[in-house]
């Protein structure tokens, strides 16, 4: 997967089965949709090329309130000196860094249409958020701009396009992005439940290969210094082993429940996670050495990451 560098698009999606069909024609929802796309070009120096220090870079987002509030992706924005929107009727107004997305310069806004071909996606190594996939072309020039259903709704803010699959795209959910939106608004920054725990989901076809018995569930493979899972005692790998071309960190605590919730895989962990409260006591259950123990934890916040700097 990469981050879509994309242009001020539309993807219009058709109506879910069972609900009631919207009559606009759909040039007539792009109309009435385009006017809340924007363009924000982000001016950046670049302290590595002297001859050409200051570059623009072009992103895109969708107006969400009277108060001219924009919501995109974060990517444009890194180290820009300065930020300017350009509206659907061409003017042009500054701006202060809330998120961005990169789309490239120089294309007009554009619809294209498909369906979603699925919900709660979960990038592994890209995005804990879970993700709208969508069939709809995604070409460079989508990312950042709002996924609309067949009424003109936005549900969404394109993100990622799939390298490895032609027409697979992938956006935040509009929920997602208004949760992240009201943490920035209130608090001036995103807070995120954290046990500070890594690992990946294991069940007994491991434990054939490593002729062993292995417990399903979620094999801690890296423990945080300092974390929750840290000072509750949560045990990492220590043994590096490679099966079928995947790398494995075995020896650490194989955890099976939060809080009596099963955690049978790398979504159930991370969704489980997501439900959790900063300074929450939660109670884990972990396997280790084929004994089944419980820890508490008390939720920490995630620590800031720079990928954090503008969600």
């Amino acid at each position: 997967m990469r981050l879509g560098l994309a242009v001020l698009a539309t993807l219009v999606l058709a109506t879910a089965a069972g609900a009631e069909p919207c009559a606009e024609p759909l040039a007539v929802v792009f109309e009435r949709t385009s006017p809340a796309v924007v363009s924000i070009q982000a001016m950046k120096i670049n302290k590595a090329k002297p001859q050409r220090r200051f570059e623009t870079i072009v992103g895109s987002g969708v107006i969400i309130d009277k108060d001219g509030q924009i919501l995109t992706n974060a990517h444009v924005v890194d180290g820009a000196a300065s930020l300017t929107v350009t509206l659907d009727s061409g003017n042009k107004t500054p701006a202060r860094i809330l998120g961005l997305d990169p789309v490239p310069i120089g294309l007009d806004q554009t619809m294209t249409r498909g369906i979603v071909s699925g919900l709660n996606r979960l990038l592994p190594g890209v995005s804990d958020e879970p993700m709208i996939q969508t069939d709809a072309p995604i070409n460079p020039g989508n990312s950042g701009g709002p996924l609309v259903d067949r009424c003109g709704g936005v549900v969404g803010i394109n993100t990622l396009i799939s390298e490895d699959a032609q027409s697979i795209g992938f956006a935040v959910p509009i929920n997602a992005a208004k949760s992240i939106l009201r943490d920035l608004r209130e608090l001036g920054r995103v807070v995120r439940p954290w046990l500070g725990m890594q690992g990946r989901a294991v069940d007994n076809r491991l434990g054939v290969v490593v002729r062993m018995p292995v417990t399903p569930g979620y094999l801690v493979e890296v423990v945080y210094d300092g974390s929750p899972a840290d000072r509750a005692g949560v045990r990492g790998g220590n043994l590096s082993i490679v099966v079928q071309g995947e790398e494995y960190l075995l020896g650490g605590d194989i955890l099976t429940a939060i809080n009596g919730s099963p955690i049978r895989s790398h979504s159930d962990y991370i969704m489980r996670v997501k439900t959790l409260r900063v300074g929450q006591r939660v109670k884990i259950t972990v396997v280790r050495e084929g004994q089944q123990r419980e820890m508490t934890l008390t939720v920490a916040e995630r620590p800031r990451l720079p990928s954090d700097l503008a969600d």
